[in-house]
């Protein structure tokens, strides 16, 4: 700031400024860090590796058939088709899918990340997925087993792209958008195994 003080003679003045902080500046959200967010304990281990290599045809999960259902199950932190055991739901991170580039595609070329708030709508956090994506992959090869980390970076992801906003010009779903079902929308990358 550039503070002038003077009267109409031109003659000097004094003048005594007092400056009293009141907290910090409020940083503006697009200059907040980026969090990079990495896979949770347990999800890369061999065990669960060996596990995900589950052997099968590969079914594209169908967002307008309302009777498919993604189920999460505690005893392996994995979706299923279905029920708890159900088809092992993947998601293809390093593959395109029906209706857009993949994930890999998109961290190329982008940030894949989201804005976290308090509950009280207050700024919290920003998150970036990039770090997730690319471990997964590594880890897995291009079709992941579906997690819970994954499906909220998913949902957090889309949200930020508004791509659970089903109109007629919707980027994602194009011309098919009259037919998805809202509650599939979010599985657009997904498959499943078939038992």
């Amino acid at each position: 700031y550039v503070i002038g003080v003077r009267n109409r003679l031109d003659s000097q003045v004094g003048c005594v400024l007092t400056i009293t902080r009141k907290g910090d500046a409020e940083v503006d959200i697009y200059d907040a860090p980026w969090t990079d967010v990495r896979p949770t304990d347990g999800v890369l281990s061999t065990e669960f590796v060996e596990y995900a290599k589950n052997e099968g045809e590969f079914t594209p999960f169908d967002v307008t058939d309302n009777t498919l259902k993604a189920v999460f199950s505690e005893a392996d932190g994995c979706y299923h088709l279905g029920s708890e055991n159900g088809a092992l739901i993947y998601v293809r991170l390093g593959e395109d899918s029906e209706y857009l580039a993949s994930f890999l595609t998109i961290c190329d070329t982008t940030r894949v990340g989201y804005y976290v708030y308090n509950e009280d709508g207050s700024f919290s956090h920003k998150e970036s997925y990039n770090a997730l994506i690319a471990d997964y992959i590594e880890a897995h090869g291009n079709r992941v087993p579906l997690t819970k980390q994954l499906a909220d970076m998913i949902v957090n992801y889309g949200k930020t792209q508004y791509w659970w906003n089903l109109t007629p010009e919707n980027i994602v779903f194009g011309e098919k958008v009259a037919e998805v079902v809202p509650e599939n929308a979010w599985l657009f990358a997904c498959g499943y195994y078939a038992d």
